[in-house]
């Protein structure tokens, strides 16, 4: 009797031994043939699967009846494979191409501003070149803001935009320039040489600076460099929505920045921003429409992520 159950017990476990096998690989790229650590192998229609390591070698259990590997990495196409007879697997992955384009350039963006607090009358003006060599684009801007008597705000912007483009990063620098006059006492006065570092979802701004800051009435005078850190998001929904809040520290004052974009359609769009420097403070509201200038615009720009 314990001869036949060790049979049957022998004749189930071939069984579902045959049911699956065992395979091991390795994952690369086909440009270099280096390896791709933290690649993903998943069985095909299940959320089961094994991560290559660190020199992209890898271990999975195929059952008989899926016998299809899914392949999956950062910045690689997704590649399909069946499994056959053969338990080593050597896989190579392409690179992943895909298409940036900002449709910002020969834009030109009118908006007129309200400033709640001080400066409830105001204009900006934001005006992009040509898209010469697709990458990068030259934008400037002009923003001025006044109570129509002693107070008043000018910001100018000249920049750099979308260097270094990948599919998941790229990067802005721009000088920026701001004076205030408010009350006859408060004169104000910053420079400053900005980047944005651009990934996917998020985006940090950091800079120099230098302020003068002039408060005749408190006898305050300072004249300091400084530095800028900040970040920004992006919010999709029924329309986008960027997020960007940012602060300047110098000797023995700080400066804060905050703005909101919400983009309607391809034309239409509205702003809101505050900022503060000591007893000075400021929230604007603005709405605007874009258009384009000239024809002829080249299109989308295609990267191939190594």
């Amino acid at each position: 009797m314990r001869n036949y159950f060790f049979i049957i017990f022998l004749f189930i476990a071939g069984i579902v031994n045959g049911q699956s096998k065992e395979y091991h690989g390795t994952i690369k790229r086909k440009k270099g043939k280096t390896p791709v650590p933290g690649a993903s192998v998943i069985l095909k229609g299940t959320n089961m699967g094994v991560v290559t390591d660190k020199n992209g070698n890898f271990k999975i259990v195929v059952p008989d009846s899926i016998r299809t590997l899914i392949i999956h990495a950062v910045s690689f196409t997704p590649t399909e494979l069946s499994v056959g007879d053969q338990d080593f697997l050597d896989i190579y992955l392409d690179s992943e191409i895909c298409y940036v384009d900002w449709f910002d350039a020969k834009s030109i963006r009118v908006s007129l501003l309200n400033g709640m607090i001080n400066n409830p009358v105001g204009l900006q003006f934001n005006f992009a070149f040509p898209d010469y060599f697709l990458d990068p684009l030259i934008k400037t801007s002009i923003n001025y803001q006044t109570d129509l008597n002693q107070n008043r705000i000018l910001n100018t912007r000249l920049g750099l935009y979308h260097l270094f483009v990948g599919c998941y990063f790229n990067a802005d620098i721009y000088a920026t320039y701001q004076n205030i006059d408010y009350d006859k006492r408060i004169d104000l006065s910053t420079i400053s040489l900005e980047t944005n570092l651009n990934f996917n979802k998020i985006r940090f701004i950091t800079g120099l600076n230098r302020i003068v800051y002039r408060d005749t009435e408190k006898n305050r005078n300072t004249n300091s460099p400084g530095f800028t850190l900040g970040f920004g998001k992006g919010i999709r929904g029924r329309s986008l929505i960027y997020i960007d809040a940012k602060t300047s520290i110098y000797k023995d004052i700080s400066e804060y920045q905050v703005e909101i974009n919400k983009r309607f359609d391809r034309k239409n769009y509205a702003f809101l921003k505050y900022y503060k420097v000591r007893d000075f403070n400021e929230v604007s509201f603005g709405v605007g429409i874009e258009f384009t200038y000239g024809t002829g615009r080249k299109g989308s720009s295609a990267y191939v992520v190594d």
